[in-house]
Parts: C-alpha cells; sequence; structure tokens
C-alpha cells in the first residue's frame, strides 16, 4: 500500500515487486464488476521523508511509543502492585497526602441532586475522608452545587469503579488547562480483560436467574459490570449494601449525620473493594492487552472532557 518511495525508507533492503498472476486476479475482479482501469485516475506518487523510526520494526516502534507516553503512571500501578502490605494503617496525628496514587469513591444523597456528600480515599501509605460542608450544616436543604472535591495539585493516579461518575465531582478535572491525573477505571478494565458483549448479556441474565436451559463455556469467566458484581467475581467478596438505603431516601443534613460512621465506613468498603479489585484485574488487563500503548489509549479516553459554557 506504500508508494515505492515510503517504502524504500520503511523497509530499506527489500524488493517490492507485484506477482503477475495476482495482478490478473486483480484485473479480472475489476473487470466482472464492471470497473475499466484504464479510465482510472493515476494519483501522484506520495514522497516524503518520514520520521524516524524507534526501534528496527513498526511494532517495536510503537512499543518504544507507549513506553514513553505511559510513563510514569505504568511503572507507578507496577509499584503498588508489588507492594506487600495491601491495607495502610490508620495512625494517629496528621498524615501527609502519597502523592502518586489513590484509589478513591464517592457517596451522594440521591434525591438532592448528584452532589457528593461524603468521600473516602486511600493510598498505598494512609486514608482520607471527605465530607461535604452540607452535611455539618444542620440548617442546609440542599448540598452546595459549588463543592467539588480537591485531589491537590501533584499528577497522581485516581483508581475509581466507573471512575469517570467519581471525576464529575473532582475539582482540577474542571480546569480548562486540564490536569496531569489519569483516571484508571476498574470497570474498563474488567471490560477488556473479562467482559461480555451486548449480545451475551441476556444469556448471562437467563443463566444467573436460573432459567437457561444450558450455561455457555464462557459464562464463568464473565460477570456484570456493577462493583459488587466484580468484587464477588475477582476477589469473592460480598458487598453490604443495606446501609446504602440511606443515601437513597435521606433529604437533611442531620439524617446523613446520625448515621455518619456506618455512611463512613460502607464508602471506606467499597475503596478497599476497588483496590483488591484493581490488584486482581489490572495484572489480566496487562496479559490481554500486553503493549503500553493500549493502557495508553484507556487512560486517555478515561481522562476526556468537554467544556461547555453556561448556555
Amino acid at each position: 500500500m506504500l508508494s515505492p518511495a515510503l517504502h524504500r525508507q520503511r523497509f530499506p533492503g527489500t524488493t517490492r515487486t507485484a506477482d503477475p498472476r495476482h495482478m490478473r486476479i486483480s484485473h479480472d475482479h475489476l473487470e466482472f464488476w464492471g470497473l475499466d482501469i484504464s479510465k482510472s485516475t493515476l494519483l501522484p506518487e506520495a514522497d516524503m521523508t518520514l520520521p524516524l523510526l524507534l526501534g528496527p520494526t513498526i511494532e517495536d516502534h510503537f512499543r518504544a511509543l507507549g513506553d514513553k507516553f505511559a510513563q510514569p503512571m505504568l511503572g507507578i500501578l507496577d509499584t503498588y502492585l508489588a507492594r506487600i502490605d495491601p491495607d495502610p494503617p490508620m495512625p494517629a496525628n496528621w498524615i501527609l497526602h502519597y502523592r502518586d496514587l489513590l484509589v478513591f469513591d464517592i457517596e451522594v444523597v440521591v434525591k438532592l441532586g448528584h452532589h457528593p456528600c461524603l468521600a473516602t480515599a486511600r493510598s498505598a501509605t494512609a486514608w482520607y475522608a471527605w465530607v461535604s460542608p452540607w452535611v455539618l450544616d444542620t440548617n442546609a436543604t440542599m448540598p452546595i452545587p459549588e463543592t467539588l472535591i480537591p485531589m491537590g495539585p501533584c499528577a497522581k493516579c485516581i483508581i475509581g469503579h466507573n471512575v469517570g461518575y467519581d471525576a464529575t465531582v473532582i475539582a482540577e478535572e474542571y480546569r480548562l488547562e486540564g490536569t496531569q491525573n489519569v483516571l484508571i477505571d476498574t470497570l474498563s478494565l474488567h471490560v477488556a480483560a473479562n467482559g461480555m458483549s451486548t449480545q451475551q448479556r441476556p444469556t448471562y441474565e437467563k443463566v444467573t436467574r436460573g432459567n437457561a436451559a444450558r450455561i455457555p463455556r464462557w459464562v464463568p469467566h464473565s460477570t456484570a459490570i456493577s462493583l459488587a458484581a466484580t468484587a464477588k467475581s475477582y476477589i469473592g467478596r460480598d458487598l453490604p449494601k443495606d446501609v446504602r438505603e440511606t443515601f437513597m431516601t435521606a433529604e437533611l443534613p442531620v439524617e446523613i449525620q446520625e448515621a455518619f460512621q456506618e455512611l463512613m465506613n460502607y464508602c471506606a468498603t467499597d475503596v478497599v473493594a476497588t483496590a483488591d479489585v484493581f490488584r486482581a484485574v489490572f495484572p489480566q488487563f496487562r496479559k490481554k492487552c500486553p503493549r503500553p500503548i493500549s493502557f495508553l489509549g484507556m487512560a486517555k479516553m478515561g481522562s476526556c472532557f468537554l467544556p461547555v459554557t453556561t448556555r
């Protein structure tokens, strides 16, 4: 498909000659469909200086590009996975933010809009909790729309399940100049590693309801995309959901205050589950998609935003 000039640059020392038999087959096929090649327009030969490859082959070139742009974030994730202690301690006194990586989750009061009321995060060394001013104001009737969660100025990996939803309340994501944060979505990692297609989903739902005549071989290797489903599949853990009802029904700050410890623990439990699912699914993702450019593409697609006006 390359012109001779481009072919010589990309594949030096090789010849490109067309087999006469293949040419005859091509001509016969065009004639069969009424396409007269004698009347076709010959385009000028493309001739330009191509950038030098970053390796002996095109595959090596794109691998080198992926390695270049996927770092340092890919290295940060690998370092996090290599840590022996999966649970950070909860020490007394002040602690510093771990600058490189956070596992993050938010909770919203559904009846009052999608503004955050609680959030928790954990790094490899510490736990963090965030509380909306609305929760602390007994006289408030609505969450403050402008209340967003700051994640700090340093670039970091932010891991979450369906993290695009959580990212809508991160303050730095609204900067028009963008951020250096990389959002890592365990839901997307699961879909890439063990997800199912739209056509497979009805079959999977029949199997889970016990209505399937047979169980296809792929069913035990996949699961639904919710955090509860992925936690059950990857780490064999059932997540408690009874406390979640408070977020569904609450309308006043006092309702959150009265169950504050339970609700904060619920949010933290989801963070622990997300971290453990990440530890399980990320190596599988790397096995299915070993090239760093695949990781880079997923990370970039998960960090896109569209600036809009008030209109």
